[in-house]
């Protein structure tokens, strides 16, 4: 699941560096002032199966837990990683090219809750 989500939250990520907008805007706005508690419940979960999520692939979701919440949590590692770097055209490259996520989410210095 965590691989999922990290490729859906880069594709969001590198989606607003070129447009200026992300857009999944209504994750954003559920997710305001629920950081910490919404990310500490992904690192969790976070091992578990993409298929059998709530994080993933789940679409629209309900008022309480909004579906693909997991793009959010990724595009939150994404932005984190990008931010710590000091080369923001190899960090997109990075991005792009992820292929360990647990590697990836250990290199961002992401933490639950934490000001982006």
């Amino acid at each position: 699941m965590l691989h999922a989500a990290l490729v859906e939250g880069a594709a969001e990520f590198v989606a607003e560096q070129i447009s200026g907008s992300v857009a999944a805007t209504h994750l954003h706005r559920w997710a305001a002032g629920r950081e910490k508690e919404v990310e500490t419940a992904f690192l969790a979960e976070k091992d578990g199966k993409a298929n059998d999520s709530r994080w993933v692939y789940n679409q629209l979701g309900t008022e309480d837990w909004p579906g693909d919440l997991g793009y959010w949590v990724g595009y939150r590692v994404a932005k984190a990683y990008y931010q710590r770097s000091p080369d923001k055209q190899a960090a997109i490259k990075a991005i792009i090219e992820m292929k360990d996520p647990a590697a990836f989410l250990v290199e961002s210095g992401w933490t639950p809750g934490m000001t982006l």
